[in-house]
């Protein structure tokens, strides 16, 4: 699969789901300036630390959207199902189109290309 041939990952009528993250909080952007960055992986913990330096009741609920049944797609067993489909080809591809989420929250694509249904671990 070429990149410009997913239409999920095209740019033109992207899914607001599949956007890449810094399209949303646009880290770059003049006059921003971020304090906090919170990843889904230790979500609840990431969350207790910023509402105690801002000062806000760790009680509120904060909602989590598209959670899988299963659990999050964080949860080590739902990444390998997930990208245990998808070739090491496929992987990198969804690495150069997200490569800036990866480089901003240090992420590294070797984790998920371990994962493609065609990786070989005798060759590393």
């Amino acid at each position: 699969m070429e990149l410009n041939e997913c239409s999920v990952l095209v740019n033109e009528g992207l899914a607001q789901h599949w956007a890449p993250y810094w399209s949303w909080c646009q880290p770059c952007a003049p006059g921003y300036e971020y304090h906090f960055i919170a990843k889904l992986e230790h979500f609840n913990e990431d969350k207790k630390y910023i509402f105690d330096k801002v000062g806000f009741n760790n009680s509120i609920e904060v909602i989590q959207e598209n959670k899988t049944k299963a659990g999050h797609a964080s949860n080590p067993l739902e990444k390998a199902r997930y990208y245990g489909t998808l070739t090491s080809q496929e992987i990198y591809d969804l690495y150069l189109r997200y490569k800036l989420d990866h480089e901003l929250f240090d992420y590294s694509p070797e984790e998920y290309l371990k994962l493609a249904k065609d990786y070989n671990a005798s060759t590393e």
